[in-house]
């Protein structure tokens, strides 16, 4: 059974900040991306492998395919992070099983049906009420873009 060091939404998934800045306080093994279109797309799952630190293997999962690796072993050995697109797949693989217990918010940009709720952090009131599921069944959901910012917690995000 692995160790769930970090889960968070952040669209663009493996970079700079998650190899450099959130990495070196998690100390991950692994990075396990759970998303439908990177999974079904094989270009963009190796680029996603090429994009992991040194050290530090990548794996690419669908939602579905996800919740059968942690029903199987709870993703294997050593310690992971977890990485998320969208709201959508974070709350899908709740429900299908994977209950983490923190959600970092990370980067959600702005789109058409979404309005900010936190600095530059923007979301659809759909969006907003999977979250608000999630933090009422006693997943902490907080908002941190760095390691060295401050965290703020759910109940601080406003839809405007």
């Amino acid at each position: 059974m692995a160790e769930v060091g970090f889960v968070r939404i952040d669209s663009r998934m493996i970079h700079g900040q998650i190899t450099t800045s959130w990495n070196n306080v998690v100390r991950a093994s692994k990075i396990i991306v759970i998303d439908d279109i990177v999974a079904a797309d094989e270009m963009l799952a190796m680029g996603l492998q090429f994009a992991a630190p040194v050290g530090t293997k990548a794996i690419v999962y669908s939602v579905e395919k996800a919740a059968a690796e942690w029903d199987k072993d709870q993703f294997g050995d050593g310690k992971v992070m977890v990485l998320f697109r969208d709201v959508d797949a974070a709350y899908r693989s709740w429900k299908s099983g994977f209950h983490y217990k923190k959600l970092n918010i990370g980067n959600i940009p702005t789109a058409p049906g979404r309005k900010p709720v936190y600095k530059t952090c923007f979301m659809s009131p759909d969006e907003y009420e999977k979250l608000k599921e999630l933090n009422d069944l006693q997943v902490e959901v907080y908002l941190q873009f760095m390691p060295q910012e401050k965290l703020v917690t759910f109940d601080k995000l406003k839809m405007k």
